[in-house]
């Protein structure tokens, strides 16, 4: 209200000012009109006429000017001042209004509490949520609407606020039908000449979000258990499989150096090849729970990717030749004969693809180069890449076929066999050696995987020396 008077003051004070300084010249002129006062200074100029009379009158004349002058200039700043207020006071309604709005129609619980933490104001989202009417809600304190064990650090916090804004509370609160209700405050402290005199609050309904997260973690929990579960009974159950199998393949490798009739030996190497085969998908059900787990374990020793390639080559060259299929592996000559890592994981990865490789070509070739792409000093990126000729895949193909269980057509496992679970092993052996695989393939056309791994670069003997001194 002061804003609004102090104006109209202003414009009076002016006023006044202007109307007094003209009433002061009409007095006055009266005055001397009166007493004759222009006779008698006519005729004191008369009988002193060394007197300048016109520099007598000049000087009040001017101070009634200069007098008038000031009054309207004062008039004219109390204008400019009270127009300046005016708006000032229009842009402080506007926004007291928009703080209003802001605090009624805000979807959550806006709420004011004073140094006691005692409510002085809500809106109707916390009137909602509380359940308690504004009035009701101002004879209550903390203790009254926070459960019992969570009093003493809801309160700690309230007098934190009321120093620095808090960024989250999440806390629950006892509405007036005895529900409770899951809530994040944020608060600020509100300031008067720098002082705290209460905080502002938002309190945010997460009743549903709190019982979203219990049920995701009750339900994840729930899938690691039964992931758990899983990779033990696969483990379990392919020990036990691979265990008896064991002993199948070596007494079918003994009575095959006792076949007498060629019927017995198309059995025998009928029952070698399906149960080379079984032993296969064992070993790939029983690698798979053990990555699966996490506990597959690398080791850093030397080994020779030249011979370990050359081996895996000569290993799949029989049915390469047997499908008419050229199988080449190259080594490029930068690549240093003894290198640091896992040899078995290795050989496993490029094993598996060069193996499906040769599986899935029926005609044309299949690659194996090896390339060194840059050192650090102590480890070297080698890059080997399996090329074919084969079937190759589609986009969407390419996308899956690293994933558990999963192959590219599944038509693929009753023409060429296969569970699925190589490529998704090559990829973890693979990553947990820090290393990448990708593919690239056009149907019809043929396929190459490429694999990126760093490896341990073998010091020289020399340099060992000097180490070691």
């Amino acid at each position: 209200m002061g804003a609004s008077i102090c104006p109209d003051v202003r414009r009076r004070r002016a006023r006044n000012d202007l109307v007094a300084g003209a009433v002061v010249v009409v007095v006055a002129f009266l005055v001397l009109r009166q007493f004759d006062l222009f006779e008698r200074v006519y005729d004191w100029s008369r009988a002193h006429e060394s007197v300048n009379l016109d520099e007598l009158v000049l000087a009040p004349a001017l101070g009634v000017v200069l007098f008038g002058v000031f009054g309207w200039r004062r008039y004219r700043d109390a204008r400019a001042e009270a127009a300046h207020l005016a708006r000032a006071e229009h842009a402080l309604a506007e926004t007291n209004e928009r703080y209003r709005s802001l605090y009624d129609l805000h979807p959550h619980a806006v709420f004011t509490l004073d140094s006691d933490g005692r409510l002085v104001g809500m809106n109707a989202a916390a009137v909602e949520l509380s359940g308690y009417a504004p009035n009701e809600m101002a004879t209550l304190e903390i203790p009254d609407y926070v459960e019992t064990y969570d009093i003493a650090r809801v309160t700690r916090t309230f007098r934190e606020m009321l120093a620095n804004p808090i960024d989250r509370l999440e806390t629950r609160i006892i509405r007036k039908d005895g529900s409770m209700v899951e809530v994040a405050v944020t608060g600020m402290p509100v300031m008067v000449g720098g002082t705290a005199v209460g905080a502002y609050g938002i309190a945010e309904n997460i009743t549903e979000r709190i019982a979203l997260q219990y049920d995701l973690e009750e339900a994840r929990r729930v899938a690691e258990d039964a992931s758990e579960a899983k990779s033990l009974f696969l483990a379990n159950m392919s020990h036990e499989i691979r265990t008896p199998l064991t002993s199948v393949l070596a007494a079918s490798e003994m009575l095959a150096d006792t076949v007498t009739s060629e019927m017995q030996e198309r059995l025998v190497a009928t029952m070698q090849r399906s149960g080379s085969r079984l032993l296969r998908l064992v070993d790939d059900i029983l690698d798979f729970s053990r990555v699966e787990a996490g506990q597959t374990t690398l080791r850093d020793d030397p080994f020779d990717l030249y011979f370990l390639l050359d081996e895996l080559a000569r290993n799949a060259a029989s049915l390469a030749e047997a499908k008419g299929v050229r199988l080449t592996c190259t080594v490029d000559p930068a690549v240093p004969h003894e290198l640091l890592g896992d040899a078995d994981r290795v050989s496993q990865i490029i094993g598996n693809l060069l193996d499906n490789a040769v599986k899935f070509t029926d005609q044309g070739y299949v690659r194996v180069d090896a390339a060194l792409d840059g050192t650090d000093g102590e480890h070297g990126t080698v890059v080997i890449k399996v090329e074919d000729s084969g079937l190759g895949m589609s986009t969407e193909q390419q996308e899956r076929i690293f994933e558990a269980f999963r192959q590219a057509d599944p038509s693929i496992t009753r023409g060429y066999g296969g569970t699925g679970l190589g490529l998704a092993i090559c990829r973890t052996l693979v990553e947990l050696m820090g290393g990448t695989i990708t593919v690239d393939s056009t149907f019809a056309v043929g396929t190459e995987f490429t694999v990126r791994v760093p490896l341990g670069l073998v010091a020289p003997a020399a340099e060992k020396t000097r180490q070691s001194a």
